[in-house]
């Protein structure tokens, strides 16, 4: 499939160097004809490279990082018109809780991350295991306001005005482990609705978590993880699909919007959050199929691979249910791996700031979690 984005760039500029060349030289000569030819042959081959390394709608070994963009620089990026915005987050009807690290951080270690279940909580750097607060997450919520997903991200502490942080939610729309779509966001710069370093990635070949979702597989070069990025900081088919910005009232909050249209209207859903500051690598997903736990190092400092090495600088949530009730067991559920399904009508009481609710399961990073009888 050609990138039009790359079309629109690069024959623009193949135009403009020929151009240069006939209007410098008034009365062009044979030789100088030769010249101009060669310079747009060798520009067509680049154009014909690039499309053909993005044939499918891959993501290029050198753009794969949601920081990264094919936009090009003006003068000639493509005008974008935005025809709508979202509005205030509402109907966050859906949430989860995450450990936080604050107490841990003078010791430079973390409990709850399990390299094995896919469940990070790593917000510190490689080696010296320094704490990094602004990616520490510790609560998220989901609602539902047509045409409009939100979702806020609850940190221990704002960004600072040039973190390299992204911010994202994935989302397991068949219930089987494996994440179907990625959007993600660049730490965003003040609490203006933007599109700028947002990014919307679908696993279009479902080969995200390898043979055995949410668990370690051997690492396979041919896997590519999110492999179609269907929106690119304003670029794609719909240029208002994905938005993000700092919560106006709570910079210690990153807030997401994305259209419903964009995963197809889907509403019963798993989804979990991720803060990345490292690797941000949508294509190695899941990362625990990329490193080995050698290669990543581990966060807690009674393991043999203390400290983090490759795998740091991020945090991510187990997955909770949007749409529907949960069972229990359903792949990467918080609290499905640690407490079994309560009795028929019986669930656990989750309390998170301040406000606790009877759920059917208890996230292992809530707990401990009192019986409580379902509504």
């Amino acid at each position: 499939m050609v990138d039009t984005r790359l079309t629109r760039f690069l024959l623009p500029l193949a135009l403009l160097l020929t151009a240069v060349l006939a209007c410098n030289i008034p009365g062009i000569a044979p030789k100088e004809n030769i010249e101009a030819t060669e310079t747009m042959g060798a520009l067509e081959t680049i154009v014909a490279e690039t499309m053909g390394a993005n044939e499918g709608g891959q993501i290029d070994q050198a753009l794969e990082s949601p920081t990264d963009t094919l936009i090009p620089s003006e003068p000639t990026r493509p005008a974008i018109v935005h025809e709508m915005r979202p509005e205030e987050p509402v109907a966050l009807l859906s949430e989860l809780t995450d450990l936080s690290s604050q107490l841990l951080a003078d010791e430079h270690r973390a409990i709850g991350d399990s390299f094995t279940l896919n469940l990070y909580e790593r917000p510190f750097t490689a080696g010296k295991m320094d704490y990094i607060p602004h990616l520490d997450i510790v609560y998220a919520e989901l609602g539902l306001s047509a045409p409009w997903f939100y979702v806020v991200i609850h940190l221990e502490e704002a960004p600072p005005p040039d973190a390299m942080a992204t911010y994202g939610v994935e989302i397991d729309l068949d219930l089987d482990g494996r994440g179907d779509w990625l959007i993600m966001a660049a730490s965003p710069p003040s609490s203006e609705w933007t599109t700028d370093g947002v990014r919307a990635m679908h696993d279009a070949n479902d080969d995200v978590g390898g043979p055995t979702p949410l668990r370690p597989d051997i690492p396979n070069q041919e896997r590519d993880g999110y492999d179609d990025r269907v929106f690119d900081n304003g670029l794609g088919s719909d240029p208002d699909a994905a938005w993000v910005r700092l919560d106006p009232a709570h910079p210690d909050r990153i807030q997401l919007a994305f259209k419903s249209e964009l995963i197809d209207s889907d509403v019963e859903f798993l989804w979990g959050v991720w803060s990345d500051a490292n690797v941000k690598k949508p294509i190695w997903f899941d990362y625990h199929d990329h490193f080995t736990i050698e290669q990543a190092g581990d966060p807690a400092i009674i393991s043999g691979e203390y400290p983090l090495k490759d795998l740091a600088w991020m945090d991510n949530t187990c997955r909770w249910a949007f749409g529907f009730t949960p069972v229990g067991y359903e792949p990467g559920l918080c609290g499905s791996t640690s407490l079994p399904t309560p009795e028929p009508n019986m669930g656990y009481l989750v309390c998170v700031l301040g406000i606790c609710t009877c759920q059917p399961a208890c996230p292992p990073r809530a707990q401990p979690c009192t019986p409580c009888e379902l509504p």
